[in-house]
């Protein structure tokens, strides 16, 4: 049961997702905030989440059994909201003997589950996660250009112009990404041995990266 519950979550967690931040949606008054001021994309994605699976996997489920995955869905849906990572990783954090058969370390083990695929681009194969991230960076920028346009200071993250995505990553991986696999390495031993190449190429991409990018702008400066 956790296994499909886990799937289904996956598959529907960016479900009709516009494109913009949770802050941004709050801000412009999106309808998705409107109806959930907190956590406004997740509920949203939760709810076409319930509303695709009610009337197919779940419709021959007994009223209680459906009921509890329902729920579950939804807080492994709500998990992927980075405003609720350092409470998951706190949660972690304070177990010092997982069991499965406990019920919350069981929702916590497949909340970082999640966690760990939805930020998982970077241990993707180099020119797969590049396109990803080109993706994902187009997005952001799009946002912070319309900020801009309003008259208000985007967030680095959203900001073409005050950081670089060579920057960006670094700080993804080490800030998030590895923290988050890490924490799921503690309660799933030998997790972290299935990306751990993948994840320390990267670094090691953007790394050497950022001393190219570094040499270039300093030749640029001597030269003016």
């Amino acid at each position: 049961r956790r296994a499909v519950t886990l799937l289904l979550a996956a598959y529907c967690h960016d479900m009709e997702h516009p494109g913009f931040s949770n802050t941004y949606l709050v801000r412009t008054g999106h309808a998705y905030a409107i109806a959930h001021p907190e956590s406004a994309l997740e509920h949203h994605h939760a709810q076409c989440a319930l509303a695709v699976f009610n009337d197919t996997v779940l419709a021959s489920l007994s009223i209680d059994d459906r009921a509890e995955i329902q729920q579950d869905i939804v807080q492994l849906i709500l998990a992927t909201d980075l405003a609720r990572h350092p409470g998951i990783m706190n949660e972690a954090e304070a177990i010092t003997s997982f069991d499965a058969n406990k019920a919350p370390h069981a929702l916590l083990l497949l909340k970082l589950g999640l966690k760990c695929a939805d930020i998982s681009n970077e241990c993707r194969p180099r020119p797969t996660a590049l396109w990803w991230l080109g993706q994902l960076t187009t997005e952001f920028y799009h946002q912070g250009d319309l900020e801009k346009g309003e008259g208000i200071t985007p967030q680095p993250l959203f900001d073409r112009d005050s950081t670089t995505k060579t920057d960006q990553q670094i700080g993804f991986l080490t800030a998030l990404a590895e923290p988050t696999f890490m924490a799921l390495d503690k309660l799933l031993p030998g997790f972290i041995d299935l990306i751990k190449d993948n994840l320390q190429g990267s670094l090691t991409h953007y790394r050497s990266k950022q001393q190219e990018e570094k040499g270039k702008a300093q030749q640029q400066q001597q030269q003016q």
